[in-house]
């Protein structure tokens, strides 16, 4: 990801040479970086130059427009048929986009599709537009000063000291979903997805131009008509978000995700739809517990004769010779930033750039047995008994607990739905008791989102809410700042046919994800086509919790976050210590304060080297 900035005077008075300096993107991360400027009345840009790409990133000038952002349209012939411009074909896809709102306005944005985030000033108005695409995959953060509005694709870059955010922490410290587009920079905000903000007159408005929660699951075609509509929708996605020859890689877990990708990546190329197919596929291995995918990832391998390479068996915390990096925000997978920096190095060092995933189809494709409720809240009782019966026989669980969670408990009041609730689901013994009562975060926690919709909507809720969770604090990652990252699962079209679907075409019983599994019948190797199982990392976490003690017992000896009052570290210290003794619950809740911690340190500069040698791959 390049980078770039746009500062904004709504007066129109220059820029000035300080400001400028003030604002300059500063990065320890990386070598030095050449910037170029582009001015206009009460405008300046800075794009990065010095990078060896700078995936969409351009400026365009139109009139007293003018234009900075990183956009990669997926229908350029729709929307320079829109713009009806000669010569369109040959302008940047930021010029097509330019024309539009500068022809039709603000509104105009809604019918893009691509990933985009841009800043649009124009001077005769004085009027800033800043805008992001449907799921957030660009992004865009701002901050308003006295008489001047700064934008950047990095919060960092606009942080103006060391001091965090407590209620962005409390959303985090909950595995909460963000309740507003705070960022954990205080004053730093990031443009919402799917959303226009519009500087005008001294004002700020926030236009939405989509949301999941508009869309209800409907039957308007038979199975099969799904199943090839779905196909269809995702091999478009795929051919859209293909970059140039030889820059395209894609990640390969060997799940029905990703490996749907490679098999329509490479099925394209085979027909001559596309002039080339993926350079590599690149793949996670961990070799412990049940993260070791490689006999379903060997198997589309063989089918698309594609190129592999495999990270293999890295831990948290690892130290691979470099300090950690800075990022824009905490992950819980923070911590694995030596994987993640090799696998940028193996992609970019064989000329890669453009990093396909299979992300996204989780939110959407999943679903939850959360229809019983719905069922039972619109009277159809005995049919949903009925059903849950057989889903409780081909599961081998008890009816009576299948019951109790799927149609029970989601129609109880959020407060009684909390205390049924597992421990996992609960606010953590670590969180401070002031901290928590201070920012309400009972109220934070997913359990009390996932509830909130009303009865007879407890399906189509739950999947909106994943959605839009996504959508606001998408996973923050070392690779998305060096990969130009794109989802194909993440196609607003297929998104909104997914969300349409009945829930007997997402989830059955054991099976997960009906229609996608349907719609790739014939490209996917069938083993893979039909593999019920799914990887996990957690015991990589329980041992990197084991093999770097020292990191992690130094953590905690000086707490920041208990320094902030937000957990109590004796407390943490005790969940550490049970989840070092083999509780997998324990281990994936402990990881969220570690992570937390960690990033807090590598931002503020107490990240402390060790003296020992440099460590490899087990």
């Amino acid at each position: 990801m390049s980078t770039f900035l746009a500062l904004v005077r709504p007066s129109g008075a220059p820029i000035s040479d300080a400001e400028r300096a003030r604002y300059a993107p500063r990065d320890g991360n990386d070598l030095p970086r050449t910037f170029g400027c582009e001015r206009a009345d009460g405008f300046l840009a800075m794009v990065e130059t010095g990078s060896s790409w700078n995936g969409g990133t351009t400026v365009a000038r139109l009139g007293a427009m003018v234009a900075v952002g990183d956009v990669h349209l997926h229908d350029r012939t729709s929307l320079t048929r829109a713009v009806g411009r000669v010569g369109a074909h040959d302008a940047s896809d930021l010029m097509l986009v330019l024309r539009l709102v500068k022809q039709r306005g603000v509104g105009a944005i809604a019918e893009i599709l691509g990933d985009f985030a841009f800043v649009i000033w124009d001077a005769a108005t004085r009027h800033a537009i800043a805008a992001r695409d449907t799921f957030g995959a660009r992004p865009l953060y701002y901050t308003i000063r006295p008489d001047l509005i700064v934008f950047s694709s990095r919060a960092r870059a606009l942080a103006s000291s060391g001091a965090v955010d407590l209620d962005f922490i409390a959303d985090y410290l909950t595995r909460g979903f963000p309740r507003s587009e705070r960022t954990i920079f205080p004053h730093v905000t990031t443009v919402p997805a799917s959303s226009a903000v519009v500087f005008r007159d001294g004002t700020c408005s926030v236009t939405r131009f989509w949301s999941p929660w508009e869309i209800e699951p409907e039957r308007t075609m038979s199975d099969q008509e799904a199943y090839e509509t779905f196909r269809g929708l995702l091999t478009q996605s795929v051919a859209a978000r293909m970059g140039s020859p030889g820059a395209t890689w894609s990640h390969l877990s060997g799940g029905l995700d990703s490996s749907s990708v490679a098999c329509i990546a490479q099925a394209l190329a085979r027909s001559g739809r596309l002039p080339y197919g993926l350079a590599g596929t690149i793949t996670i291995v961990d070799t412990l517990g049940a993260g070791d995918e490689r006999e379903f990832a060997s198997l589309v391998v063989q089918q698309c004769r594609v190129p592999n390479e495999v990270v293999r068996d890295y831990w948290l915390w690892q130290d691979d010779g470099h300090p950690p990096p800075q990022s824009d925000a905490p992950s819980t997978l923070y911590p694995f930033y030596a994987r993640d920096r090799r696998l940028c190095n193996i992609v970019r060092r064989s000329g890669g750039r453009v990093l396909l995933t299979g992300v996204g189809s989780d939110q959407y494709l999943t679903g939850s047995p959360a229809f019983f409720a719905d069922q039972i809240a619109r009277g159809h009782v005995v049919a949903a008994i009925r059903e849950m019966a057989r889903w409780s026989i081909v599961g081998k669980t008890s009816f009576w607990k299948f019951a109790l969670e799927n149609a029970v408990i989601p129609l109880l009041p959020q407060r009684l739905a909390r205390r049924a609730a597992p421990a996992a689901e609960r606010i953590p013994a670590w969180v401070a008791p002031t901290f928590a009562r201070q920012w309400d975060m009972a109220e934070r926690l997913p359990i009390s989102a996932r509830f909130a919709a009303p009865a007879g909507r407890k399906y189509a809720g739950e999947i909106a809410l994943e959605l839009s969770s996504m959508m606001t604090a998408p996973e923050a990652s070392i690779v998305n700042e060096h990969l130009d990252v794109r989802s194909p699962f993440l196609h607003r079209p297929l998104v909104e046919l997914g969300l349409r679907l009945p829930p007997e075409l997402r989830t059955r019983p054991l099976v997960r994800k009906w229609v996608l599994r349907e719609a790739m019948r014939g490209l996917l190797p069938e083993r893979v086509r039909m593999r019920s199982t799914k990887s996990a990392i957690n015991a990589r976490v329980i041992w990197s919790l084991i093999r770097e003690r020292e990191v992690v017992d130094t953590l905690l000896e000086d707490s920041l976050l208990a320094q902030l009052g937000c957990i109590d570290v004796d407390q943490l210290r005790a969940a550490v210590a049970l989840a070092r003794s083999g509780d997998v619950v324990a281990s994936g809740t402990v990881m969220i304060p570690l992570s937390l911690e960690t990033w807090l340190r590598v931002r503020t500069n107490q990240w402390v080297a060790r003296e020992r040698a440099r460590a490899v791959p087990v």
